[in-house]
């Protein structure tokens, strides 16, 4: 049987520039909803109470919106075979996240480049290509390489061993 050569496994790539950008967009989203949601508070006992309440709702949108795109980064990196679903997460999060102005459109615009990044990167390079060897043999008479399986020399006729 012919000796089989194979390159050693290629390592996983992680998606290390998506996993950064989300994670810093969802910091500033959380961060803004969590602002939002002090005014809320603030303007609940106040006497513009009205608004207070959407607000409210708003800064809660935005809270729950970051965290969920910081997790889906995290798991982005942790978890890169599947990276199209977690970065359609941090992309449709960050979207959403523009109820609120998106952490202050900063952190909806690094989400969104994070998510972007997230689907289109590729965890494997390609699969290492498999050589098969075939021993070479030769005439003993004249010289010349013979093909496998042939009995006899194509050039001088001397049977092959």
């Amino acid at each position: 049987m012919a000796p089989m050569m194979t390159a050693p496994p290629a390592p996983l790539i992680k998606p290390t520039a998506a996993f950064i950008l989300s994670l810093i967009g969802g910091i500033f989203i959380l961060l803004w909803g969590l602002v939002l949601f002090a005014v809320g508070v603030a303007i609940s006992n106040s006497t513009l109470g009205v608004f207070g309440g959407d607000v409210l709702i708003v800064g809660g949108v935005e809270i729950v919106c970051g965290l969920i795109v910081m997790i889906a980064g995290i798991l982005l990196y942790v978890n890169p075979e599947q990276h199209s679903m977690f970065g359609v997460l941090v992309l449709v999060f960050s979207i959403v996240s523009l109820v609120g102005l998106g952490g202050l459109l900063l952190g909806f615009i690094l989400a969104l480049i994070g998510g972007i990044l997230g689907i289109t990167h590729k965890p494997n390079p390609p699969a290492p290509t498999v050589v098969y060897v075939q021993p070479q043999r030769f005439c003993s008479k004249c010289g010349r390489a013979a093909g496998p399986g042939v009995q006899f020399c194509a050039f001088c006729g001397n049977p092959l061993s």
